[in-house]
């Protein structure tokens, strides 16, 4: 059934749990600050998605195997995807169970469509009579402006219902003609790309950053040596460092300990005060100096780890009063 919705993030982990659909994998904030808000329209075959953001951050996502996503620029600086600068006049196509990098280094908007692989197939195969690139991995597509421009407009026109009268979309016809103008407009735009500029998003460094980002995951409670991380990825210092500052804009430690930093910020705003210590959560990660993780974690996020930790119980203690006063 068609539904909509909007929502405002401060915090990176609800952003990632509203975005499950495309498996984002980590959010990182270089500068500790987030805010996001983002609007979305789920149609029968297709679901549109418009997002504002105010501050640089990192995102790994691995995009699931059922739905193939395009996705664009619509307003401020442009996404930077597995190292490389997308433009205002392209649209970007991933096929599906892509695993890439994105990278935004001021506020931006950018916009995206999910939609089931199957149906956008037999939709532009009626319209055109031949196949969609839903098999190709990674493009950057030119459409004319006019398609382009197009493409825009409809996609704004879902998300501003979604927005100001989200009642509209659950209309099942409503949201049937919205749709098919979609993909209607969407085949159009790479159609007319074929022939005004295609490139590849060619990331030499893609397998070693995915690898890189597995072996993350597998040693959250760690810091692991740069020598082992190599050795486990079969690659020198120098390649990692290379691969990592291309795709990301940062070296390998930083983003490693960026990560870490995260994670404890999580468990922070999830532990019990009165049950955990700062210092627990901490070496939990692999902080094993103390004074040194406070400095890091007040440099990234304006405050101290206990304050993050205290926010907790006073999150709780006012949820709790709510629960009362309401009964």
């Amino acid at each position: 059934m068609p539904a909509s919705g909007t929502r405002t993030f401060r915090e990176t982990d609800r952003f990632e749990a509203s975005l499950r659909q495309t498996q984002i994998e980590s959010v990182i904030t270089p500068v500790g600050q987030f805010s996001a808000n983002l609007i979305w329209a789920e149609l029968h075959h297709l679901k549109a998605l418009r997002c504002e953001e105010e501050f640089p951050r990192i995102a790994y996502l691995k995009l699931p195997l059922h739905l193939v996503f395009v996705a664009f620029a619509h307003s401020g600086g442009t996404p930077t995807w597995s190292g490389m600068p997308s433009r205002m006049d392209e649209i970007i196509l991933f096929a599906r169970g892509e695993h890439f990098h994105q990278t935004t280094a001021e506020s931006c908007g950018w916009s995206a469509i999910a939609v089931d692989p199957g149906w956008l197939e037999g939709c532009a195969h009626a319209l055109t009579a031949e196949p969609f690139l839903t098999t190709t991995n990674g493009l950057f597509l030119r459409p004319n402006a006019r398609a382009l421009t197009g493409l825009r407009r409809l996609h704004a026109r879902a998300c501003r219902l979604a927005l100001t009268k989200p009642q509209i979309l659950t209309h099942p016809e409503v949201a049937r003609a919205l749709e098919q103008n979609l993909v209607e407009t969407l085949v159009n735009c790479v159609t007319t790309a074929k022939n005004s500029g295609i490139r590849r998003i060619s990331a030499p460094g893609g397998a070693v950053m995915a690898a890189f980002e597995e072996a993350l995951a597998g040693q959250i409670s760690r810091q692991l040596p740069m020598s082992e991380l190599c050795r486990q990825l079969g690659v020198s210092h120098q390649m990692l460092w290379s691969c990592c500052t291309k795709t990301v804009g940062l070296g390998p430690h930083r983003y490693m300990r960026l990560r870490r930093l995260k994670l404890v910020r999580l468990a922070l705003g999830n532990a019990d005060p009165d049950a955990t210590t700062v210092s627990e959560i901490a070496r939990n990660y692999g902080f094993t100096e103390l004074g040194r993780f406070a400095e890091l974690y007040r440099a990234t996020y304006g405050e101290n780890p206990a304050v993050t930790l205290r926010r907790t119980r006073e999150t709780r203690f006012c949820a709790a009063r709510k629960f009362i006063n309401s009964a």
